[in-house]
């Protein structure tokens, strides 16, 4: 099994603060003539906002970092 430890740094989507990860990838899906795209949701830690980052595991090419706040629920006022 191949295995890859990466060292990504990027800036939160949200706030603009300075985010750096270390993350683990193994599997086939790893191997040279191979073309992926993974993806991992992170929490900010100067806004606590949670990034979804999608990467190329094999370079470590940053594709794209995107908010993931659309996955909460907003309360609403009621009408009573």
């Amino acid at each position: 099994m191949i295995d890859l430890l990466l060292n990504l740094e990027f800036e939160c989507c949200l706030c603009g603060g300075n985010i750096e990860v270390k993350l683990k990838c193994e599997g086939a899906g790893l191997a040279e003539d191979v073309h992926a795209a993974a993806a991992v949701k992170l929490k900010c830690p100067t806004c606590y906002g949670l990034n979804e980052l999608i990467f190329e595991p094999n370079g470590g090419m940053i594709l794209d970092v995107r908010s993931c706040q659309y996955g909460r629920a907003v309360l609403e006022p009621s009408l009573n």
